[in-house]
């Protein structure tokens, strides 16, 4: 019945929004992560680079780069509010052509977005 009625693809339907978004990725939910309480299982990691996949399609083209992305989303991650300002303040330039940055670069840089 739901399949008829609803999209739950919110991924889909993110790539169709080019606005700002912000995840709010929970960590201590049974829900959320399979495994309960394991970050790197967490379904709004799979979220994010899905998001990052259709954004930036020429920086996630490789596996160096996803497999960085992976790797840092299962990390423990800040929680102070002083480092999450100054996270959101930084200023991070795109270059215009990243088809002549290395798979080490382009990882790099996907992890400042």
């Amino acid at each position: 019945m739901i399949r008829h009625h609803f999209d739950l693809r919110v991924s889909h339907e993110l790539g169709r929004y080019m606005g700002p978004i912000r995840i709010y990725r929970r960590t201590h939910d049974q829900i959320m992560a399979s495994p309960p309480a394991n970050i790197a299982s967490n379904r709004a990691n799979v979220l994010l680079a899905d998001v990052l996949q259709q954004r930036f399609p020429l920086l996630l083209n490789n596996p160096v780069a996803l497999a960085t992305l992976a790797n840092w989303l299962g990390l423990p991650h800040v929680r102070d509010h002083a480092e999450i300002i100054g996270m959101q303040n930084q200023h991070v330039n795109i270059p215009a052509n990243v088809n002549n940055m290395t798979n080490i670069a382009k990882a790099n840089l996907i992890i400042l977005l």
